[in-house]
This record gives structure tokens, sequence and C-alpha cells, in this order.
């Protein structure tokens, strides 16, 4: 019964069938000139080996980020890497299977139902990743750009990504900073609801604070961005695996930037699996030294 609620709930979002059409209107700008006979051939060429391979460099990168995350909800909670693993890998398939990344929202979900901690708090120290994921994507795309005939569309995309991220960055900050204001703030602001309610939302916020709180501790903020800055490369070294399985011949510094603008354009908020923003990055990303657009897509 509850599925099925879940399910009709889903389908009556705005916001799920907003992000369905945005990712098929994606995925038909990525599809409209492509030969589907040479993506099979280029799949029929893969090596297993290689794909296997590829596979276990994947779970040992979800398996840092989950120590990552251990860091940054140190200050609400000690909660161990092994028992963050499954509930990123749980994340990641909701991201999949759910619009507008709704898998951030199971995360929170999971862990302040497994490890005692505020959901709130929770989706507040993710918030902080996606932060330092965009830092560190920006600094990478700065070291690569420079060495690639880059268009304007992607100098563009790298500017808006920064004052982006610059101002998440800000805006927690000065959240952490200034947090009891804050909540004064919000509680007057929201003077139209029911005492109950204001009491209840101004509350929930509080806990949001208390996961940015992890911005005053310098050891696990530097730690997380290293770690932030090991992953982004071994997501790179991944894709050159996969691409030198179908016999792709792609340095792999620019599978660096491929990568860094699947995720800076997959942030969008869009169709469950970024159907169609994830397909139309790649190729349009690794199309740039003239590769073949079906082999891209394979």
């Amino acid at each position: 019964m509850t599925t099925g609620v879940s399910v009709r709930t889903l389908v009556r979002s705005r916001r799920f069938w907003v992000g369905l059409l945005l990712g098929v209107f994606f995925l038909y700008l990525a599809f409209r000139q492509v030969d589907f006979a040479l993506v099979g051939e280029s799949l029929l060429r893969a090596n297993p080996a290689l794909l296997l391979l590829a596979c276990i460099l994947y779970f040992v990168e979800v398996y840092l980020r989950g120590l990552r995350w251990s860091y940054l909800l140190r200050p609400l909670r000690d909660v161990q890497t092994n028992r963050l693993f499954p509930i990123m890998i749980m994340g990641y398939m909701s991201n999949n299977l759910l619009p507008m990344r709704a898998g951030e929202l199971v995360r929170a979900w999971l862990v302040g139902t497994r490890a005692g901690v505020s959901r709130s708090a929770a989706l507040a120290t993710i918030a902080i990743e996606r932060v330092f994921d965009g830092i560190t994507m920006l600094l990478a795309l700065v070291a690569v750009m420079p060495f690639l005939p880059v268009p304007d569309w992607l100098w563009v995309t790298a500017g808006l990504g920064a004052a982006a991220f610059a101002a998440g960055l800000a805006f927690c900050v000065a959240l952490v900073w200034r947090g009891e204001a804050a909540v004064q703030v919000l509680h007057r602001a929201l003077f139209f609801l029911p005492s109950g309610l204001r009491s209840r939302t101004a509350q929930l916020f509080a806990y949001f604070l208390e996961g940015l709180q992890v911005l005053r501790q310098r050891r696990e903020v530097l730690v997380a961005l290293g770690l932030s800055l090991v992953v982004w490369p071994m997501a790179a070294t991944n894709y050159y695996i996969i691409s030198q399985s179908i016999g792709l011949d792609i340095p792999w510094w620019g599978l660096l930037l491929v990568v860094c603008v699947i995720a800076l354009v997959s942030s969008i908020p869009s169709a469950p699996g970024y159907l169609g923003t994830f397909e139309l990055s790649a190729m349009a990303t690794m199309g740039l030294p003239g590769l073949a657009v079906h082999a891209t897509l394979a």
C-alpha cells in the first residue's frame, strides 16, 4: 500500500514531470545525430576485464566518498565508513530512479534512521559535500582548460559554476557564524503559519545549522577537501579505463574535463538518472577533440 501511494504521489508531482520533460529534451539533442549501429559495434568491442576493473574502482571511489562524509558528520556523531558505504550506494541508486536528485534526501533519511543523526543536520553535510565537489571540479577545469580547444560555452559554464559554488560556500559560512540570528529571522518570516508549525520549521532549520558546524572544524574540513581532490581524479581514471575497454584513445586529462562538465551539468535538477543531461554534456564535451559521436555514446 505504501509503495502504491508513493508511486502515485511521485507521478502527481510537478517536479517529476518537469525533470522528465527536461531529460527527454536533452536526450533528443544528444541522440539526433547518432548512428546506433556504430554504437553497437563499439559496445561489442568492450574488454570485459577492463570493465570489471572499472566497476571495482567505482566502488573504491564510493567508499572514499563515504569516508569523506564520515568526517563531515563527526561533529554530530562518529559514524563508521562501513555503515555509510551502503547508504551512499542506496542514495546514488535513488538518484538513478528518482528525479530532481532526490537521492540526496534518501541519504539524509537513511543516515538519520540507521545512525541516529538528525536528518536536517545530515542534509546540511550533504550540501557541504556538493560545495566541496564544486570547488574541486572548478579547480580541475581551470587546470585542464588552457590545454584544450575549449569553446566559449564551456568558459561560461565554468564561470557560472564558480559563481554558484562561491555563493553557496559564502552562504553556508554566513549561516555558521550568524546561525542564531538566521533562526530568529526565519521564525519571524513565518508569522503566517500556525504557532506549532512555525516552531517546528524553525527547529528543523536549527538542526540544519548544526550540520553546518563542521565548517568550524579545520581538520575535518581539510580532510574532506583532500578526499574531494582524490575522488574526482579517480572518476576520470574510471572513464579512462572504460574508454580503453572500447578502444578509444582519449587522454586522461581530457576525460577529467569530461567528468567535471558532466558533474556540473548533472547538478541541475532533472529526470531520474540524470537522463538526457548526462548524455548531452558527455557528448558535447568529448566531441571537443573531434571524437566520433557514436563512440562517445557507447
